[in-house]
């Protein structure tokens, strides 16, 4: 399964993504981005899409939401 991190605050994404790893053998984490325009960017140019998408709700440069507004998913 193909896991999207959206969380800007450092030990928030380092813990998810050692209690995902270390409880799930079949994760992959796909990316850890920390702001609304880097997932935006990213969500745009990829060419295989996550699975799941874990996110923050407040982000440095807005809130998460903002994100299904300038992206179709």
């Amino acid at each position: 399964m193909n896991i999207l991190i959206i969380e800007d605050e450092l030990v928030a994404q380092q813990a998810l993504v050692r209690a995902l790893t270390t409880n799930f053998s079949d994760i992959h984490i796909c990316g850890v981005l920390d702001s609304v325009d880097k997932s935006v960017d990213w969500l745009t140019s990829t060419i295989q899409y996550p699975d799941a998408i874990f996110m923050d709700v407040e982000l440095s440069d807005g809130k998460c939401f903002d994100i299904f507004d300038r992206v179709k998913i």
